[in-house]
């Protein structure tokens, strides 16, 4: 009986271990637990741990302009305004700091589990309620500082801990300095919004810039060193302002006043461009008919930007030239000359005719006038009658004659022949700011109408087009300068030709408007331009008899003056004054004499309009014009013939 009993003691003993052993492979067990766990390797997990997820918020909040949880109202793709319609909104240093403090605190909050299912619940008590992150933005150094309250038992002891601190080597005060620097200039009349700020460079600092409508979005990147060296990671900080093209010709900004005839029988526009101009919501903007352009002329200094839009010189008149002599009829009137000054006007606008007013509006310009003449045509071209602005050289165009039983017939078979389309190998300068910013039009202008074929000058730059067949190109002309174009907007007799590539038609005549007045807007506004150098006579386009020319200088005595003549195609021609060749009026001190009648450079000119200026190395005078001619027996008389 005690053998039998040994043996029942063994096989319960063989079952217990067998149990064990089973219990040991099928209880499941946290393969990724630390089984050892130890303050140090602890602190290590959750000093990593700190470093990503704060960082982690640190690049969010940069990236949404200093937000955790971006207000509704300065939303704006992804990110926030800085500078919304007139007002800087951009958040203070201080605000950036609590955002991102508010990002870390809640990310952190969310890891507690995760360290708790690492290290074990009975190991671990953490205080989620007690988790608290501090952020210091400082030159050079940005700090977190993260409460992290965390005890750790083993067995009867227990430790704890709570601080972790972690330095990054960013210079974001710089960062935001420059940020700062371009919304504030975002506030002046001449901020560019295609280069916001000329100074937008640092240390390891880059900013970048986009537009999207009336959006500009700015980034501003550097790179983050942590202190230990372990982490370099780039930071950005992004940010939007918002500025419509309105602000800059409102308040304080410039004063812009907008020429234009508006006929629904004739080749004008006005209506459709004083539409698109309407909905840019300007305040500081005067409108002028053709009837008003006196009372503009009056007022031109007040204004910074002019704009001459609908075809303003747009004219039907009645003429021909019979010579006296031979009484055969010439057609050098409606072939492309000039018209008699007595043709008489049956339609149209005839506001710049008068030479004066070419000599203002010219003059306004080269002491600092900006102007953009919207669908100039052949207007300009090779006309002194008909030109806004008198010699600029530019050949094309002219007078063409019309059916006097069909007139708008001729006009809708005139509009057919003169019609060309910009193609994009007609593009010379796709990153130009007038097709890019703040609307890239830049491939949207292929296959827009454009009028008739110009030539144009070699001090004129190109844009789209060429020399022989310009299309969109800027004339400097003093301290100012001049924008042409010859975009079309549709108007009544565009319309009846059935076409849709018209600027209005094809939607980006707004884009383009915006375009032209956000880089007039950029420079300085006008200034009273004390000349130095004033003439005096002949100024306002009188026949010279005798060529004197007569100025006034406030410059020292005994300097040489360069006289300048550009007849109507813009060649020029320079006479290089000395003391000598200049008389000083014996009774004034700064009234000089110019006699030209037993020079060469006088006689070599042939008849015709000429203009002229007083240059020297660091001063210009205004521009003053006049007229070279030897009577004929030649007679110019009316007869019955419609011509524009």
């Amino acid at each position: 009986m005690r053998k039998k009993g040994q043996v029942t003691i063994f096989i319960i003993l063989a079952i217990l271990i067998v149990l064990i052993v089973s219990l040991f492979f099928f209880i499941p067990k946290k393969m990724d637990k630390v089984q050892e766990v130890d303050i140090d390797k602890v602190y290590s997990y959750m000093y990593d741990l700190v470093e990503e997820k704060s960082f982690m918020c640190f690049q969010e909040v940069g990236t949404k302009g200093g937000y955790y949880n971006i207000p509704d109202e300065i939303y704006v793709d992804g990110t926030s305004y800085w500078y919304y319609k007139g007002k800087n909104i951009q958040p203070f240093l201080n605000i950036i700091e609590n955002e991102t403090e508010k990002c870390i605190d809640e990310v952190l909050r969310d890891t507690v589990y995760d360290v708790l299912d690492i290290f074990g619940n009975e190991s671990l008590k953490i205080s989620g309620e007690g988790l608290k992150s501090n952020v210091i933005i400082s030159e050079w150094r940005t700090r977190i500082e993260v409460n992290y309250p965390i005890v750790l038992s083993n067995g009867e002891s227990s430790s704890s801990l709570s601080e972790f601190k972690i330095d990054y080597k960013i210079n974001i005060l710089k960062l935001y300095e420059i940020a700062s620097g371009v919304v504030n200039h975002a506030a002046l009349p001449s901020f560019d919004k295609c280069n916001p700020s000329a100074n937008c460079q640092g240390e390891g600092i880059n900013f970048t810039f986009f537009n999207k409508g009336e959006d500009l979005f700015i980034k501003g990147q550097t790179f983050a060193v942590s202190s230990n060296k372990t982490m370099e990671e780039p930071y950005e900080l992004i940010f939007a302002i918002k500025r419509p093209i309105g602000e800059a010709f409102s308040g304080d900004g410039k004063r812009l006043a907008v020429l234009y005839q508006d006929d629904g029988e004739l080749e004008t526009f006005g209506e459709r461009s004083l539409e698109v101009l309407n909905n840019l919501k300007l305040s500081n903007i005067d409108y002028y008919d053709c009837d008003g352009v006196s009372d503009f002329i009056t007022k031109i200094d007040n204004y910074d930007v002019v704009v001459i839009t609908g075809n303003l010189q747009f004219q039907i008149v009645l003429f021909a030239i019979i010579d006296s002599i031979t009484g055969d009829e010439s057609e050098g009137a409606s072939k492309g000359g000039s018209p008699p000054n007595d043709a008489r006007l049956i339609a149209g606008c005839n506001s710049f005719n008068s030479v004066e007013r070419k000599n203002i509006l010219k003059n306004w310009i080269n002491s600092g006038g900006l102007l953009w003449i919207n669908n100039v045509e052949k207007y300009e071209a090779g006309n002194f009658a008909f030109s806004y602005l008198g010699c600029l050289g530019y050949q094309g165009g002219g007078w063409s004659t019309l059916s006097p039983l069909d007139i708008e017939g001729s006009l809708l078979k005139q509009v057919e022949e003169d019609r060309g389309i910009v193609s994009d190998s007609q593009i010379s300068d796709k990153n130009h700011y007038l097709l890019t910013c703040p609307n890239d039009i830049s491939q949207d202008i292929v296959g827009i109408w454009k009028s008739a074929t110009m030539k144009v000058g070699n001090s004129d730059d190109i844009i789209i087009g060429s020399r022989d067949d310009a299309i969109l190109w800027i004339r400097n002309l003093g301290e100012g300068f001049i924008i042409f174009d010859q975009f079309i907007l549709k108007d009544n007799i565009y319309e009846k030709l059935n076409y849709n590539d018209d600027l209005f038609s094809k939607g980006i005549a707004e884009k383009y408007f915006v375009n032209v007045l956000n880089y007039l807007s950029k420079f300085e506004k006008k200034k009273k331009l004390d000349l130095k150098i004033s003439l005096i006579s002949p100024v306002v386009g009188s026949e010279l008899e005798f060529p004197i020319f007569e100025f006034t200088s406030d410059l020292e005595k005994n300097i040489s003056y360069d006289l300048l003549f550009i007849n109507q195609s813009g060649d020029s021609s320079l006479l290089e004054l000395e003391s000598e060749d200049i008389m000083r009026e014996p009774f004034s001190v700064n009234v000089l004499t110019i006699d030209l009648a037993n020079n060469p450079v006088w006689s070599n000119l042939s008849n015709g309009i000429y203009e002229w200026q007083i240059k020297t190395e660091n001063h210009f005078s205004n521009i003053g014009s006049f007229v070279k001619k030897e009577y004929s027996a030649n007679q110019e008389v009316i007869v019955n013939e419609t011509a524009i």
